[in-house]
C-alpha cells in the first residue's frame, strides 16, 4: 500500500511539473489547466483523460519524464486539446460509429494544434509522414477539426456500407462452408463473423497499411475512458465495458463545462492579442469549434409576417353568444367557431443554392435535404406561399417558384444540379432586385444562401435580411462573409 502511494505521489509530481511549465509559457491556457485533476489508474499503460481527470500509469510517467520530458508536456497538452475541442463527447455520437477512425481523427486534430504552437516546452522535429498528412488535410479541409477529418477518412479509407455488406456476405459464405467442412453449425459459423461485421473494412490493403502508420504516428494517449456509441444501447444489448465506472458520460455536465472553459480560453487569447506566430492555428480551430449551431426552423421565425388565413380556430369563439344560448335556451350554448385566424408565418422567401464547381455534389444534396426538411414541416409557412428556389453558380441557372407546399416534394424528387462553374453571389442579388422592381416580390423579408463560402460577395447591404447558410464541414471560408450579412452554421 505504501509503495502504491509513493507511485501515485511521484506521478502527480510529474504532471504538476508539466502543468507549471506549460502555464509559464502559455498563460492563456490557465482556465483549462486548472480543470483536470490527477488520478492513478493501472488499467492504462500510458495516460488518458475522461474530461474530469488525467488518469495515469506512474511507471510510464516517471520513465518518460527521465528520458523525454518534452513528451510529457506534449501529452498533457494533447489531452487538454481533446477536452477543449470535446472529442471524448463526440466519440459517443452515432455519426462517429467507426471508433478507430474517430480516435485517429481526434488525435490528428489535437496534434495539428500542438505542433503549430511555437513554445520551447513543446518543440520537436516532425516526421515526413506528419508533415505530408497536414499538408494534404489542410489542402482538402482547411481548418482541421476531428469531425472534418473523420468524414474525410470515412470517404477515402473505408468501403461504403453497400460494399461492406457485399464483403460481409462473401465472408459469411466462406465461414459457413468452413463450418460445414468442420462439422460446425451455420449459427456457430455465423457467430465467427461478428468481429468482421462490427466495422466496415478498408477499401484496399494499402489504405489499411497507411491507416496503421498514421495511428502509430499520431497516437499519444489512451482513449479507453471515452464513451462510445455502443454504450448508449439498452442494457440488454450493451456489451460488457472495460471500465463502466469511469467512462465519460455525455449527460454528466462535463461537456457544457468544457465548452464554457473553451470560451474563457478564447477570450484570454483575444484579450491578450497573442501573436499567431506563437499560438499557431489554435485560436482559429478553437473559434471554429465554438461556433453556435442554429436551428434553421427557429431562425426562419425572423421572416414571419402577421396575416389572416382561412382556418377554423376551435379555441376562439364568441363567449357572448355562448352565455346567451345558455340563458335563453337552457342547456344549449351557441358556439360558432371562427373561420379565420391570425397567424405569424412566412409568405415570401428566396432560397439560393450554390451549385458551383467548388461545391461538392454531396454538399448540394445536403443543402437540398435541409431545405426540403424545413419546408416539408411547413410549420413556419402559410398554406399559400411565394417561394423562389434559385440554383446558381456565376449566374442564376434556374428559378423554381413554389406556391403550394405540396410542390416541394415533387421539386426535391426531380432535382438535378444546374451549373458547375465559378461562384459569384452578385447575380442572385441582382436577379432578386429585378423581381422586387417588377412587383413579383412585394413582401420579401429574407434570403437564405446555401453555400460553401467560396465566391465573390456583393459590397452593399440588402434592404432585406440576407443569411449565408453553412452546413457542418462546409464552413471553413465563412470568415469571408461581409459584415452586413448573417452567418448561419447548422
Amino acid at each position: 500500500m505504501e509503495q502504491r502511494e509513493k507511485l501515485n505521489e511521484l506521478g502527480r509530481k510529474v504532471l504538476e511539473a508539466s502543468r507549471t511549465e506549460i502555464l509559464l509559457e502559455m498563460r492563456f491556457l490557465g482556465p483549462a489547466l486548472g480543470s483536470l485533476s490527477y488520478q492513478m489508474d493501472l488499467s492504462t499503460h500510458t495516460v488518458g483523460t475522461d474530461a474530469a481527470a488525467i488518469r495515469f500509469n506512474p511507471t510510464f510517467l516517471t520513465q518518460t519524464y527521465l528520458e523525454q520530458p518534452l513528451r510529457i508536456n506534449r501529452a498533457y497538452l494533447h489531452m487538454l486539446m481533446h477536452c477543449l475541442f470535446r472529442h471524448m463527447f463526440g466519440a459517443a455520437s452515432p455519426e462517429h460509429e467507426e471508433t478507430a477512425l474517430w480516435d485517429l481523427a481526434s488525435d490528428i486534430a489535437a496534434e495539428s494544434v500542438v505542433d503549430s504552437l511555437d513554445y520551447p516546452c513543446l518543440r520537436r522535429s516532425s516526421s515526413d509522414l506528419r508533415q505530408q498528412t497536414y499538408e494534404k488535410l489542410h489542402g482538402e479541409l482547411g481548418v482541421l477539426t476531428a469531425e472534418k477529418i473523420y468524414h474525410y477518412f470515412d470517404a477515402h479509407f473505408l468501403m461504403t456500407k453497400e460494399e461492406a455488406d457485399e464483403a460481409w456476405t462473401r465472408a459469411r459464405h466462406v465461414l459457413e462452408e468452413y463450418g460445414a467442412a468442420t462439422g460446425k453449425t451455420a449459427g456457430a459459423a455465423g457467430e465467427e463473423t461478428e468481429d468482421i461485421t462490427r466495422h466496415r473494412p478498408f477499401q484496399t490493403e494499402e489504405k489499411a497499411e497507411l491507416f496503421e502508420k498514421l495511428r502509430a504516428e499520431f497516437e499519444v494517449d489512451d482513449h479507453q475512458f471515452w464513451e462510445r456509441p455502443q454504450q448508449q444501447k439498452t442494457e440488454a444489448d450493451k456489451p460488457a465495458l472495460k471500465q463502466p465506472d469511469i467512462a465519460v458520460q455525455r449527460g454528466s455536465g462535463r461537456e457544457e463545462q468544457w465548452e464554457k472553459t473553451a470560451r474563457q480560453v478564447e477570450a484570454e487569447v483575444t484579450a491578450n492579442r497573442l501573436a499567431s506566430a506563437e499560438t499557431g492555428n489554435f485560436d482559429r480551430v478553437l473559434s471554429f469549434s465554438l461556433r453556435r449551431r442554429t436551428s434553421l426552423t427557429e431562425y426562419l421565425k425572423k421572416y414571419t409576417v402577421l396575416r389572416e388565413e382561412a382556418q377554423v380556430d376551435p379555441d376562439s369563439f364568441d363567449y357572448g353568444m355562448y352565455y346567451f344560448g345558455m340563458e335563453m335556451y337552457g342547456n344549449m350554448p351557441l358556439i360558432e367557431e371562427n373561420e379565420f385566424r391570425e397567424s405569424r408565418r412566412i409568405d415570401e422567401l428566396v432560397i439560393a443554392i450554390d451549385t458551383s464547381g467548388s461545391t461538392q455534389a454531396r454538399l448540394v444534396r445536403l443543402f437540398l435535404d435541409e431545405i426540403a426538411g424545413v419546408l416539408a414541416a411547413g410549420e413556419n409557412f402559410f398554406h399559400r406561399v411565394h417561394l423562389h428556389i434559385l440554383e446558381c453558380d456565376d449566374r442564376v441557372q434556374r428559378d423554381e417558384v413554389i406556391t403550394d407546399m405540396a410542390q416541394i416534394r415533387r421539386y426535391a424528387e426531380g432535382f438535378t444540379v444546374s451549373g458547375g462553374f465559378g461562384t459569384d453571389y452578385r447575380p442572385v442579388f441582382q436577379y432578386v432586385e429585378e423581381l422586387r422592381r417588377k412587383g413579383a416580390l412585394r413582401n420579401l423579408r429574407g434570403l437564405l444562401y446555401f453555400t460553401d463560402g467560396y465566391g465573390i460577395y456583393p459590397q452593399h447591404p440588402t434592404p432585406y435580411e440576407t443569411a449565408f447558410v453553412f452546413l457542418p464541414g462546409s464552413d471553413s471560408s465563412a470568415d469571408k462573409v461581409p459584415d452586413w450579412a448573417v452567418k448561419i452554421f447548422l
